[in-house]
Order: structure tokens, then sequence, then C-alpha cells
């Protein structure tokens, strides 16, 4: 059963947090930090809510990640452990992303009358070309057949409607 508890910072703003039945035993008063995340006191220093969650409270060691990069949302089936590089992949589109999708860019010039180009970061950090498309959406494509090729279930994809992912068979 999932709840809702309500944060008050101290300038008056709410905020509600989804926790699981089992994680209302926590007995601590939750506070909304400055980064968007929510932390907790726990033997004498703030830690952040999800890391408590999941059991790494006094540890610095492992990463946690919100899977729907919801901040607000600390239901136990939503938090998975991720090495550094994982938590990384799952950001989504930047800021000042100007195509509207992840690993594409409208070209300046039109290059054999196709304007799209795709890339990704592979494991080691390296920029891949994916190559130049006609379509936005089909560089999109591009770029999430590489990204499921190299994340598996922790790639985060362009496909909104999950059309790529009933292609490959994928929940």
């Amino acid at each position: 059963m999932v709840f809702s508890y309500l944060v008050t910072q101290k300038n008056g703003q709410q905020h509600t947090v989804l926790l699981d039945d089992n994680s209302l035993a926590i007995n601590k008063k939750i506070c909304k930090l400055n980064n968007g995340y929510y932390g907790i006191h726990h033997g004498g220093r703030l830690v952040l809510l999800h890391r408590f969650l999941m059991g790494l409270a006094n540890t610095t060691e492992g990463f946690v990640d919100h899977e729907d990069r919801n901040k607000d949302n600390h239901q136990m089936e939503n938090l998975r452990m991720a090495t550094k590089q994982e938590n990384a992949w799952n950001t989504g589109k930047k800021e000042n992303n100007k195509s509207g999708s992840i690993g594409v860019f409208n070209l300046k010039r039109k290059k054999n009358g196709k304007s799209f180009v795709a890339y990704i970061r592979d494991n080691g950090g390296k920029r891949a070309y994916l190559g130049v498309h006609a379509t936005q959406r089909e560089a999109e494509i591009a770029y999430d057949m590489a990204c499921w090729n190299l994340r598996g279930d922790k790639a985060v994809l362009n496909d909104s409607s999950n059309v790529f992912k009933n292609m490959l068979c994928i929940e």
C-alpha cells in the first residue's frame, strides 16, 4: 500500500513524499533538502531518505537510483541499487537540449539530404556515432536501440509511447 507523507519546510512550502506502508515505521522527521532530495536525521547526521530506505544509511558505498527520476517517489519498487555510471545514465534530457530528444542533434546544414545525427556515450564514456538520419524519429530509434544494447533495463529511451519496448517485448 502506498502512503503520501506531507513534508512542510521552514518557509511553509509543502511537499508530498510517496512511501510504502513499511516505510512509515521510520518514526523520524523527513525534511526536503535544497537539491530536491529528502533527508532524515539518523545516528547524529543527515542521511538521504532513499539511502536510508535501502539500508545504506551508515555507508558511503553504493548508489540508489530513483527509477522514474521522481525525487518524491520513495516506494521500494521505484528505488534500485545502481553503480555510479548507471545512476548517471538515468538523467533523461538535459535542460539545454534543443532537439527534444536524448542523443539526437539537429544539423545546421543538411548532409546528403539528412538533418539529424545520433550519438551515444559508450560504457567507457566515449561518444559513439550512430549515423545521420532523415527524420528526428529515425535518429531517436537509432539512439534507443544502441542505448538498450548498452544499458539493458537501465536504459533511458526517447520512446515515451513505449513502441520500441513493445517491439522488443520489454516490460
